[in-house]
């Protein structure tokens, strides 16, 4: 996937994400994160319960598995922030950020044909708020405010390498079948899934 750390462009643009900007009570944009290796893409509303999304096009091998992981945290526990992640029409998963950097990770599996091929991985942030945490336009810090940083979208390979693992597995063991029922003696075969 492309740009998943937000980086901004010369233009002060995030390439490659595209913004839900038919809400003018929330902003999103993307400033350096504290450690400087990155950009974190941020959430703002002075608004309870409105939500932003944020997409980007990704091209999948249609029935593929693939492994997803983000980084997200909220300004304070209090606003009752969410993230949704989904791939088209999928939620892949959703989580409660906390005030430091949580790793959220899935999996998920393209969908079949032209549609599989090509769908939107799309993040959408909401924050509920409480009656004890008033919202102040006027002071960006108490907003609810959510981040999110190295999001990741991968083939899982490792699964890849396990159906192939079991696939020379199943031919060995029909190979054995063969010859013994040439011998004429019959045989149980174990497998230990836990090995290779």
């Amino acid at each position: 996937m492309r740009n998943p750390n937000f980086a901004l462009s010369k233009e002060s643009t995030v390439p490659d994400w595209s913004v839900d900007d038919t809400d003018p009570a929330i902003t999103v944009g993307s400033e350096r994160s504290p450690s400087g290796t990155g950009s974190i893409a941020q959430f703002k509303s002075a608004i309870v319960g409105r939500t932003l999304t944020i997409k980007q096009a990704l091209v999948l091998c249609p029935g593929k598995q693939y492994s997803f992981a983000a980084l997200t945290r909220q300004a304070h526990k209090e606003a009752g922030c969410t993230v949704e992640y989904a791939v088209g029409k999928d939620k892949i998963t959703e989580n409660t950020p906390a005030e430091t950097w949580l790793e959220t990770s899935s999996f998920f599996t393209a969908g079949a044909g032209i549609e599989g091929a090509s769908a939107d991985l799309k993040i959408t942030a909401s924050c509920q708020a409480t009656a004890n945490n008033p919202i102040s336009v006027s002071d960006p810090d108490s907003w609810m405010r959510v981040e999110v940083s190295g999001v990741s979208v991968v083939q899982d390979k490792s699964l890849l390498k396990r159906m192939r693992r079991m696939n020379r597995e199943r031919k060995r063991a029909t190979l054995e079948a063969q010859r013994v029922e040439e011998q004429g003696y019959a045989a149980v075969i174990f497998e230990d899934e836990q090995s290779g």
